[in-house]
């Protein structure tokens, strides 16, 4: 999921929410914010670091729905559900914002502008999802992680150094070693070109 709603979006939307009714937080690599089945005190802005927000299948498997970074906002929808629906949990150090959820609800009833805003960063999200239930119901890994790579890098068509294979194949459903494994695929059928930095190039 890589939906960033813009700056100007955010102060026009978050600047009208009073000082008492945001929280930072800061939470430390393996922290939970908030686990499934809590009661959502609000919505969640990443100041810096990172936060997965994951499942875990009967079988124990984690499936990463939402990886949100710097800029980017998580537990959007628990502004309309009695409880959490995920885990998060922090990738790494963060420091997080949370808006208070009564307050931001009252802010969008009273503005037809702010809703319309909300209602447009909303949008955005949903055709995320879909390409991400696009990629991980497509069956073969090779062309899994090859729509996955072409989700990532956007108009660019390059991902950049330091991605890490773990992180990529759990947004997926993938093993690790299954997703090395169709990557090495795709590098020798010349879909994907390994460069000297360390990024991977899309043909």
């Amino acid at each position: 999921m890589i939906s960033i709603m813009t700056e100007s979006e955010f102060d026009a939307l978050f600047s009208q929410i009073k000082p008492v009714e945001r929280v930072q937080i800061r939470v430390e690599t393996g922290d939970c914010v908030f686990r499934r089945g809590d009661s959502p005190e609000g919505i969640y802005r990443v100041e810096s670091g990172e936060v997965l927000l994951v499942r875990h299948s009967h079988s124990g498997q984690m499936l990463t729905l939402h990886r949100a970074q710097a800029g980017q906002l998580f537990a959007e929808a628990s502004l309309f559900s009695e409880s959490c629906h995920c885990d998060a949990v922090a990738e790494r150090d963060s420091t997080l914002t949370r808006f208070n959820k009564g307050a931001l609800l009252e802010l969008l009833a009273s503005s037809n502008a702010d809703a319309l805003r909300w209602m447009s960063y909303f949008a955005r999200e949903i055709q995320n999802l879909r390409k991400q239930v696009e990629i991980v119901s497509t069956r073969s890994a090779s062309e899994r992680v090859w729509l996955h790579l072409q989700h990532l890098g956007n108009t660019q068509h390059e991902i950049e150094p330091g991605f890490v294979i773990r992180k990529l194949a759990d947004e997926i459903a993938l093993t690790p070693e299954a997703y090395s494994r169709a990557l090495k695929t795709l590098v020798d059928q010349r879909r994907v070109i390994r460069q000297s930095n360390g990024s991977l190039k899309l043909s």
